[in-house]
């Protein structure tokens, strides 16, 4: 009996030892802390790319959370974690989220119609549903397509752009009927703003304040033009003029092009406060299982929009190719200056935000696939290392 016990200890050892031998990370990347690994793939990426700044953050529940930055803002200023960025149509999730909740509270139904809250325009039909307009099924003109609205926009920053001179200005006849194909269109979010402001009788930036960013703690996240922004802002560049060499926007007023984005994409935060919403809206902890799974059902196909593979309410499926093969979904965001992105990857509940003070998409691209390979790397080698049981053989 003994002799069997030995022979079962030694069995089981070797067996170890080729499991540890074989499978086992190399000496050289052990010697790199999670956090090393994370903040290395920033700045190879930024530098790989000829990136300007970035600012990111990673979130693992019951494990560890990470934000890391690279590059700078302007000239010798560097990005730092508190620094903001515009974060363009991630405001979509957002207000998504509050559309949601209205719902729930019996304030709207999803299958109410526009004409039930708004005097429309000849080129909006009146019977779309708020449900269209949240997953782009409207057929709506997205104002942002207009042959010269950036033109006009930027040929006088400093105007002060109301809704329904976005509407009366910029939208042109339809794509299609309502609920006859998909479409993104900022104009379907402008329409969901003003339907917040009729029914609360508030500012939206006021009940997102007051349901979301307050209660969770999000004190880097503000709607620009609607209320007073409270911290430094990372340097948006763009190449203005056409000559390949990014140009940089402080001195330009944000007040023309935010106004017009409002509710489709005029919200600022910190990559810390966008993993931490991600967590939040995505866990469960901001809408019923049964409001998430509304937003979580995604129409598809999405024509003309090769990164993502469906659209929910406010929320986009990311294409596999982009993020290491795995699920996820969140949203992206591009306003002039800056370019971000929210991902959330259910099957391992992790969230990732990268913020970009530049419209760098391949960079961005990049950042976000290094990100969660680092992570899936780090989640399978901190496994327990299966059981190697001792009694190999019958007595």
């Amino acid at each position: 009996m003994k002799k069997k016990l030995f022979l079962n200890f030694l069995v089981s050892a070797c067996l170890a030892f080729n499991f540890i031998f074989w499978f086992a990370p190399a000496a050289a990347d052990s010697s790199l802390t999670l956090a090393d690994k994370l903040q290395q793939v920033l700045d190879t990426e930024l530098a790989r790319h000829h990136g300007i700044g970035v600012s990111a953050a990673v979130i693992i529940p019951a494990r560890t959370s990470w934000h890391g930055v690279s590059g700078v803002s302007h000239g010798t200023t560097s990005i730092t974690p508190e620094m903001l960025f515009g974060i363009g149509s991630i405001t979509k999730n957002f207000m998504a989220a509050l559309i949601l909740q209205l719902a729930e509270e019996g304030k709207l139904s999803l299958e109410d119609s526009l004409s039930k809250y708004l005097s429309i325009n000849p080129n909006i039909n009146g019977t779309i549903t708020i449900r269209q307009l949240l997953n782009h099924t409207s057929g709506i003109y997205n104002f942002s397509e207009h042959p010269s609205v950036w033109d006009t926009i930027f040929a006088n920053p400093q105007r002060l752009w109301t809704p329904e001179e976005i509407l009366t200005n910029f939208v042109l006849p339809p794509y299609f009927s309502p609920g006859a194909g998909w479409h993104y269109s900022n104009t379907n979010y402008t329409l969901l703003g003003m339907i917040v402001k009729e029914i609360t009788g508030s500012k939206v930036s006021t009940e997102l304040r007051n349901r979301f960013w307050q209660p969770l703690g999000l004190t880097g996240t503000f709607l620009d033009i609607e209320e007073q922004i409270i911290g430094v802002i990372a340097h948006g560049w763009y190449d203005l003029y056409g000559d390949d060499t990014p140009d940089d926007l402080s001195n330009l007023p944000r007040t023309s092009q935010y106004s017009a984005s409002w509710t489709a994409g005029a919200m600022v935060s910190t990559a810390e406060d966008i993993a931490r919403w991600s967590q939040a809206l995505f866990r469960g902890k901001v809408l019923s299982q049964a409001g998430l799974d509304q937003m979580l059902t995604f129409h598809a196909p999405t024509p003309g929009e090769p990164s993502i593979i469906g659209y929910g309410l406010g929320t986009v499926k990311f294409a596999h190719r982009l993020l290491a093969g795995e699920d996820a979904f969140g949203h992206g965001g591009w306003v002039v200056g800056y370019s971000t992105a929210m991902a959330f990857f259910p099957e391992y509940d992790v969230s990732i935000s990268i913020l970009m003070n530049e419209n760098n998409d391949n960079c961005l691209s990049a950042i976000a696939d290094g990100l969660i390979r680092v992570v899936i790397d780090y989640l399978l080698q901190s496994k327990a290392m299966p059981w190697m049981p001792l009694l190999l053989f019958d007595d």
